[in-house]
């Protein structure tokens, strides 16, 4: 479970807000989840072991007990051939290589199937959420305006500045240039608060005409 700790800058809004994780939510994800690790886990120790009985087989290879022209002899005589050395390997090589190929194949179904659970889920996080969420972008949507009325306010004060050919930047200018243009209505602000008002978050009329 994650914790969000929500401040204002009004200390008596701030708030602990509590996000279920999905594992809690859903015992299906978990479970799922919980498989994901255990092949992902048996997959490293398959690669780990398959690494080395090749490596054992090579070192056969390299030093046999009993010589290839040594094994036909014994075959022709009709001798008893001992087991060679390391003769299991292959098998156990070939049954590694086909268990890691399951394996891979289970991930991948696997994986589709944490997906599908996952979308469900989040769907019952986010029915949980909404009206929190909601009103978050509620209170980020009144702070814009309330900063985009400064904005017009300062706007307002530095043209009079140069309308009267004052030399002003000893006060060292402070645009919002982040804002853009408050009088532009493709401005950052102008945007966000569009998009805003189009998905149910404020009202279009509480967005400023120059910004709509």
């Amino acid at each position: 479970m994650a914790i969000l700790k929500l401040k204002t800058t009004e200390p008596v809004i701030a708030e602990t807000f509590l996000v279920q994780s999905l594992e809690e939510l859903s015992p299906t994800y978990a479970a799922l989840v919980k498989k994901q690790r255990e092949i992902h886990n048996e997959i490293n120790q398959i690669r780990a072991e398959t690494e080395a009985v090749k490596n054992e087989i090579l070192e056969h290879k390299a030093n046999p007990t009993v010589t290839p022209q040594q094994q036909r002899v014994a075959e022709i005589l009709g001798d008893e051939i001992a087991p060679k050395a390391g003769a299991e390997l292959p098998t156990r090589l070939q049954a590694l290589t086909k268990r890691r190929s399951d394996l891979d194949a289970a991930q991948v179904e696997l994986t589709r199937r944490i997906s599908e659970e996952r979308g469900r889920a989040s769907r019952l996080v986010c029915d949980q959420v909404r009206d929190h969420h909601k009103q978050l972008v509620k209170n980020i949507c009144e702070k814009l305006l309330v900063l985009h009325e400064a904005h017009i306010a300062y706007a307002q004060f530095t043209n009079a500045l140069s309308a009267e050919d004052v030399a002003w930047t000893a006060l060292h200018p402070m645009f919002p240039s982040l804002l853009g243009n408050p009088h532009d209505n493709q401005s950052r602000a102008a945007l966000y608060l569009r998009e805003a008002a189009q998905n149910g978050f404020i009202s279009r009329d509480d967005i400023p005409k120059e910004l709509r």
